[in-house]
């Protein structure tokens, strides 16, 4: 913007993430920053700003004390950055309530991103029930679970009490997600989309799709199940696994964790000429597999760090694929 649009630099005031934007415009409060924006998406460190970095990068300004433009009070002074959930002063302003039907002042708290209010809940969850969360969980500490929020790309978080580098992955970061924590965030670039793409564009997409609303189903539990079925059966005839001679480098958009290259470009070994169900199951099923794989290669650089990982919690359309779940956990 600073360098295209100079104009419009001249003429800016704050700058936010826009969960800190729609906290603003429910409350008016426009300098009031969460720790969780400032940390992953705008580079704040526990000790403050840096303004080395910002000099490095040409954004001077947001260093500077000059109240005339966009200057360090517009991205956020260390008083009004808050831990999330937090409350904001006088909850929604009387124009927000208005526009969105509520009561003046209905509480507003300090918020998350997206994927980390995901993380949020899965860090603190239990499970069905106090049985079986004793018999299984068996009072692991929140600095053991790691939580795997599954959608078109995956966020892979955990928090720990003391500062964590794990090299080429996001973090660590301060009171970014948890109160007085250390949050390390690791992420696969491309999880859900590249299954779909699998889908969209294989010859027999369209037919696999038809098949699974037939069934009351989609497509992809409608692949997975047939291929958990071709897995038994291999397996009980003493046949080769159906995705041995099939292999995807689920690199399609780059690697974001641990590599952190997004150069890097997928592959798929062992092609012939199959356009049928059977090949885009292979072609699903070796997919889902690489996703996985990429998950533990993401998981074996945080634990090799010092991270002490024993639990998963899982969130999101991918945790829904019981064939997914099932070989994460193998």
């Amino acid at each position: 913007l600073k360098r295209h649009s100079q104009s419009s630099w001249a003429r800016a005031r704050y700058a936010m993430d826009l969960t800190d934007f729609l906290t603003a415009r429910a409350t008016g409060s426009y300098y009031v920053r969460s720790s969780c924006t400032t940390a992953c998406k705008w580079g704040r460190l526990k000790t403050g700003w840096s303004s080395r970095f910002w000099n490095a990068v040409g954004l001077e300004e947001l260093a500077s004390s000059d109240p005339s433009g966009l200057s360090a009070a517009g991205i956020g002074v260390d008083s009004d950055i808050r831990s999330p959930g937090s409350p904001i002063e006088n909850g929604v302003c009387p124009a927000a309530a208005a526009a969105l039907g509520l009561p003046d002042g209905t509480p507003v708290g300090v918020s998350l991103i997206d994927a980390h209010c995901g993380g949020l809940g899965m860090l603190g969850a239990g499970l069905a029930s106090e049985e079986a969360e004793a018999e299984v969980l068996k009072g692991v500490p929140f600095h053991e679970r790691v939580a795997m929020i599954c959608g078109s790309s995956t966020c892979i978080l955990a928090a720990s009490e003391t500062p964590i580098c794990v090299p080429r992955v996001w973090g660590p970061f301060w009171d970014a997600m948890l109160p007085n924590t250390w949050l390390t965030e690791g992420g696969q670039s491309l999880t859900g989309l590249l299954l779909d793409h699998i889908i969209e564009s294989h010859p027999s997409g369209a037919l696999v799709k038809a098949k699974a609303e037939e069934d009351g189903t989609n497509p992809h539990d409608w692949l997975s199940k047939l291929l958990e079925t071709e897995i038994e059966n291999a397996a009980n005839n003493h046949l080769p696994h159906p995705l041995a001679e099939f292999h995807v480098l689920p690199y399609f958009h780059g690697n974001r964790h641990p590599r952190a290259d997004p150069t890097l470009r997928g592959a798929m070994i062992g092609l012939d000429l199959g356009t049928g169900v059977n090949d885009l199951m292979i072609k699903y099923g070796a997919a889902l597999f690489a996703l996985v794989y990429g998950a533990r290669h993401l998981l074996e650089a945080m634990v090799s760090s010092g991270h002490k990982l024993t639990t998963i919690f899982a969130t999101g359309s991918g945790a829904k694929n019981s064939l997914f779940v099932q070989t994460l956990a193998d």
